[in-house]
């Protein structure tokens, strides 16, 4: 198990990275008017550079996708409830969000700024959780249906 759960880790970190990446893109598109908008210009001045910023970003995202993957192993463990999975997932997973939001100045170390920022994971949290959960649900469904005409045969 051990073994598998760094196997997520390390495979997490390239994803992180993509991930953050596309992300930037998404912003400069949007807001860049043709520039690429590699990290939060505070950031920049922060770290000294722009070059010294995105490396921290980028440890970040690196960060990220190590968490997240590890955190995947969690929906296996058969032991814990998924309320349980749940909230060890959204915890742990809010919880490395926010410092890589604040240390890379996603958001502003500020009540309202980190409420804000909370309460955003929380929606998109709860939006595909209930997504996944429906999906799981209608692939039970159709397995016992399926089990139960194989039954009656």
């Amino acid at each position: 198990m051990k073994k598998q759960i760094w196997r997520r880790v390390l495979s997490g970190i390239p994803i992180g990275i993509t991930i953050g990446y596309l992300i930037t893109i998404v912003i400069s598109l949007q807001f860049g008017e043709g520039a690429y908008i590699a990290v939060n210009p505070e950031l920049a001045l922060q770290y000294g550079s722009e070059i010294n910023a995105v490396m921290v970003q980028t440890f970040c995202y690196m960060v990220i996708g190590a968490v997240f993957g590890g955190l995947s192993a969690v929906w296996e463990n058969d032991r814990w409830s998924l309320f349980i999975q749940s909230s060890i997932f959204c915890a742990v997973g809010g919880i490395t969000l926010l410092g890589a939001a604040l240390l890379c100045k996603w958001t502003e170390l500020s009540l309202g700024g980190v409420l804000f920022f909370v309460g955003l994971y929380l929606l998109i949290f709860f939006g595909i959780w209930i997504i996944e959960y429906w999906i799981n649900l209608r692939r039970v469904r159709r397995l016992n249906l399926a089990m139960r005409s194989h039954q009656h045969k």
